[in-house]
């Protein structure tokens, strides 16, 4: 097996924004699209809901559509 090099760019890694895209979509999924209080995505993601909701809309997703 051939061994990976510190310099080598790891085989089909996406971005780091399209990784937290992914995080932030997935949270939503599991939540229902619910962001505020317990049970919501925020929580789950450790973030402050009004920074979520910032990515959210910075990201141009719309959480009822994971409801």
């Amino acid at each position: 097996t051939a061994s990976l090099r510190e310099e080598d760019p790891p085989a089909r890694l996406g971005t780091l924004a399209d990784a937290e895209k992914a995080y932030i979509m997935a949270a939503l999924r599991r939540c229902g699209g619910k962001i505020y209080g317990s049970g919501g995505a925020a929580a789950a993601l450790g973030l402050p809901p009004s920074t979520l909701q910032s990515r959210i809309k910075k990201m141009g997703l719309d959480r009822t559509a994971f409801a």
